[in-house]
């Protein structure tokens, strides 16, 4: 039960530092597409005084006559460039806008389950203290006893689940996050570099960013 439990909370550990890096994520796209918006709206801002300066001057030259046409038919058509990379811009701020609030909404969603991870791993944390007294006042009581042999032997098991897969000899440093099985980072490097790129708990192919760092 207490492997089961403290698997449990590595797995939970492993999702709560993958919400937590999509959160960053996120709310770096965010702030990106924030200043995006505020440069789109000055160039808007620049073009509508553009557009009303041209539309003045359109509007001296059509009183002008046959005199100015030439000088008329030019200012028209910058008058209509003007107009058409203004609408540009209005399309490309509304798409910012539209990508704005996806990421707010899938900010809010990697929120709620962080809070979900988060209250797990509470609960582990409060099922491993309740075994660890159990466990000690079980050590007091029964010191020297077979119950205390069976303890020394599941520390033993837990020491072991802490070591590579692999070369059995490091400690469990990096997660493969397409199947959660846990390896030293040196196994897992070896296997990239020999374009081996296959779990060698279970043979689920896996990429370099599917390696992810774990902290026991």
């Amino acid at each position: 039960m207490l492997l089961q439990i403290f698997m449990e909370g590595v797995k939970v550990k492993q999702a709560q530092d993958t919400l937590h890096l999509e959160l960053c994520n996120l709310n770096r796209n965010l702030r990106q597409a924030k200043g995006l918006m505020d440069l789109y709206k000055d160039k808007i801002a620049q073009l509508d005084d553009k557009l009303k300066v041209w539309s003045e001057q359109t509007a001296r030259l059509s009183e002008d006559g046959r005199r100015h046409s030439v000088s008329s038919g030019n200012a028209q058509r910058k008058l209509a460039d003007v107009l058409g990379e203004a609408q540009q811009l209005r399309q490309s701020m509304d798409q910012v806008q539209s990508n704005v609030g996806r990421s707010r909404l899938g900010v809010a969603g990697l929120l709620v389950e962080l809070e979900k991870d988060r209250f797990s791993k509470r609960r582990t944390e409060d099922d491993l203290e309740s075994l660890s007294r159990k466990a000690s006042s079980l050590r007091a009581k029964t010191e020297g006893s077979s119950v205390l042999e069976k303890v020394h032997q599941e520390v033993n098991e837990y020491r072991g689940i802490l070591k590579c897969g692999v070369c059995r000899d490091r400690q469990k440093e990096v997660v493969i996050t397409k199947c959660y099985h846990l390896f030293c980072n040196d196994c897992i490097q070896k296997l990239l570099r020999n374009r081996q790129r296959r779990c060698p708990s279970c043979a689920l192919s896996f990429g370099a960013n599917d390696v992810k760092p774990i902290y026991i």
